[in-house]
């Protein structure tokens, strides 16, 4: 449904939100100086019934896929995006993927202002299930907590 190209360090991606049951979102990959590229599968992507991919970097690199159902940010931990965080993730992976709330979404746009990061998702369908097309602005914030030896859950309010 939506194909988007990026470049980390020396390979090219293609990141594509497929939308097709419960299919998974596909990552490709191919080296940046090869010419013509040979994208070659590199990773399935935890999100189905994507509709919309968009990759983005703030202190390190994120993929977003918008979703029919719940949409992701997942963050590159040096060699893949990382899904969800569980008490056996691994260091590099603490990154782990948020859950975006929204419901048919079809689109997601991260922007700074203001001195904020925010993020902007254009739902088919309001996140209250009317029909109505909505748009919904989140803020970013970020939290730093320190003495956590790995994976734990967090309340934050």
């Amino acid at each position: 449904r939506d194909v988007t190209h990026f470049v980390i360090g020396q390979t090219r991606y293609l990141a594509f939100a497929i939308d097709s049951g419960s299919l998974p979102s596909l990552l490709f990959a191919a080296p940046a100086g090869q010419n013509p590229p040979r994208f070659e599968a590199v990773q399935s992507l935890p999100v189905a019934q994507a509709t919309g991919v968009r990759v983005f970097t703030a202190g390190n690199t994120y993929l977003l896929l918008a979703s029919r159902n719940e949409s992701a940010m997942l963050g590159w931990n040096g060699t893949r995006f990382v899904g969800a965080v569980d008490r056996n993730s691994l260091r590099q992976d603490l990154l782990g993927r948020q859950a975006i709330p929204s419901e048919g979404a079809q689109a997601m746009l991260p922007f700074a202002a203001h001195g904020g990061e925010y993020l902007l998702v254009g739902n088919y369908r309001g996140v209250d299930g009317s029909q109505l097309t909505s748009l919904t602005v989140m803020r970013g914030r970020r939290e730093r907590i320190s003495g956590i030896e790995g994976p734990v859950s967090v309340e934050v309010s």
